[in-house]
């Protein structure tokens, strides 16, 4: 890559930091980092490699700097996944091509392993399937659905809605299926009968590893699913702005 080509990058990723949700953290981690990741010196030039193939990821070798970003436990699910992900949702849907591609393979290069995505986010699960797909075995994918276009959560379609997922995301499994925002609306006891059922089912015969919900609607109701079900992973609407009182509410009985 020529000098200009990588300034250039640079520029666009430091710009848009501030407004790339999810995204930003890692946008943001790739612009603290940029110089020392650019070997000052012929000692450092293996330090951080990075990869140059045609296919799948041409700019980034997955973990090439995987002791910038250090991994912890997921939960109870065993998973070990980096300390920032990354989001698939609108503020990196607002990338077009040829500028979303750099972030996702930055990401992967600074270490990140855990990508968000959902059926909702319309164009999200391709861009992931198209570059992600490569090195498969080495990233956790999470993917969510809704099902409840005729009404509530609904089995039918929430398989539907899954079979389009793997086949967006090229892989025959993800490694963490949510039920989209969960919300006043949903009725535990639907879902405890219907796609929570399912999904057990699914996480047994290894299509789903692990199972859960999102949430940034009600914060009573995720609590209330918490300590009815047995999920694995939740994700919460937290930051520091106290949107919903997630924090006071749901963090201690997910603790």
């Amino acid at each position: 890559m020529m000098e200009n080509d990588k300034l250039s990058r640079r520029r666009f990723i430091i710009k848009t930091a501030g407004a790339l949700g999810a995204a930003s953290s890692v946008s943001a981690l790739s612009c603290s980092f940029d110089k020392s990741l650019t070997p000052p010196n012929e000692k450092n030039k293996n330090k951080y490699p990075v990869g140059n193939s045609d296919a799948g990821l041409p700019n980034a070798r997955h973990g090439a700097n995987q002791e910038l970003l250090p991994r912890r436990i997921l939960g109870k699910t065993g998973l070990e996944v980096a300390m920032l992900s990354f989001g698939g949702g609108s503020q990196f849907m607002n990338n077009r091509n040829g500028k979303w591609e750099p972030l996702l393979e930055r990401a992967v290069e600074l270490g990140v392993n855990y990508f968000d995505t959902s059926i909702g986010y319309d164009g999200s699960e391709e861009r992931y399937g198209e570059l992600l797909s490569p090195i498969r075995d080495q990233v956790l994918i999470a993917t969510k659905f809704d099902a409840r276009s005729k009404g509530p959560r609904n089995t039918d379609e929430m398989m539907q809605e899954l079979e389009t997922s793997l086949t967006r995301l090229k892989t025959d499994y993800v490694d963490v299926l949510m039920i989209h925002n969960v919300n006043d609306n949903d009725s535990i006891s639907q879902i405890a009968d219907g796609v929570y059922k399912q999904m057990l089912s699914l996480k047994e015969q290894g299509v789903i590893k692990q199972i859960g919900f999102s949430s940034m609607s009600s914060a009573s109701k995720a609590k209330d699913l918490i300590r009815t079900l047995d999920f694995d992973v939740c994700l919460l609407a937290i930051n520091a702005t106290r949107y919903g009182g997630y924090a006071e509410i749901v963090l201690p009985e997910a603790i």
